[in-house]
């Protein structure tokens, strides 16, 4: 049954390109169909729901993991390089610049394994080729603009940043530098201290899990946060190489969504670190598997 879910998941992920293509092409034409005003920034989701870039990155990156870097399970999916690099564009094509970033370090990763002079120079001639396309495509215009938006967030002298964040607003520049300026919170200030879940509005802008956690229950239950994503990896079956990658990206992820809160990303986590269950053919059928002490 898992490999069934894994095809119809690969054929749903090849989808999200000309989706968000068409997204990204045609935002003025379907943006005057909405009902509710969506920013470019968070209009480029593939099918997934509005603001879920983190869901599309992480539903890309498992599949992504899984082609590269475990051929112990997936040897009945054909053309994996080809797949591989076209769930790379859509991240690169999207507005998550933490799945961006997290990308090019999977793929060097990837690609500088062995040390060899000729992956170093076939990486950078790929890179090349790769940024005059999204150039042309404007994904690099996007880049700007969100780095732009990043830094004028970190400037302690906005006061606006602060007192955006302080009545519930968007800030993350500012979320670091109001935790930074306060002693270190063990336990927390207590759960929904800054989220009001009748209401569902901020008191506080912690939109980040790791804000989130942090602030209501402190770097205990911040770290206990993460040993659960951990023990769910760590129990699926998947190649240790990609339970851990997987894992750390979660984890990045976690700096601007609520991981653990999405179902669509706790899906796709779980999903795609039980790839293990598939039975291995040909030579790494021979293989006996680590016993776990």
């Amino acid at each position: 049954n898992i490999k069934k879910i894994i095809n119809l998941s690969i054929i749903l992920a090849m989808l999200q390109l000309p989706v968000v293509l068409i997204q990204r092409i045609f935002y003025t034409q379907l943006i005057s169909l909405s009902v509710i005003p969506i920013e470019p920034v968070d209009f480029t989701t593939g099918t997934f729901y509005v603001k879920a870039d983190p869901a599309l990155s992480i539903f890309l990156f498992g599949l992504i993991l899984f082609l590269l870097f475990d051929p112990k399970h997936n040897y009945f999916v054909r053309n994996r390089m080809f797949k591989a690099a076209w769930f790379s564009l859509t991240i690169l094509l999207s507005n998550s610049m933490i799945s961006q970033l997290m990308l090019f370090g999977v793929w060097a990763y990837y690609l500088l394994r062995g040390k060899k002079i000729w992956a170093v120079f076939s990486v950078g001639l790929a890179s090349l080729a790769l940024v005059i396309t999204l150039y042309y495509l404007g994904a690099t215009q996007q880049w700007l603009w969100q780095l732009s938006y990043v830094t004028r967030q970190f400037s302690i002298k906005e006061v606006a940043e602060e007192e955006i964040f302080l009545m519930g607003g968007y800030s993350r520049g500012a979320a670091i530098l109001y935790y930074l300026s306060r002693p270190l919170s063990l336990i927390g200030d207590g759960p929904s201290k800054y989220y009001d879940p009748l209401t569902r509005t901020y008191l506080l802008g912690n939109k980040g899990q790791i804000f989130n956690f942090y602030g209501e229950v402190g770097l205990i239950g911040l770290l206990l946060g993460y040993a659960i994503l951990h023990a769910m990896a760590y129990r699926r079956g998947s190649s240790v190489r990609t339970r851990w990658l997987y894992f750390l990206i979660a984890v990045g992820l976690t700096i601007t969504s609520n991981v653990q809160a999405d179902a669509s990303v706790m899906l796709a986590y779980n999903l795609f670190l039980s790839t293990g269950l598939i039975r291995p053919v040909g030579p790494y059928a021979q293989l006996r598997p680590k016993v776990q002490k």
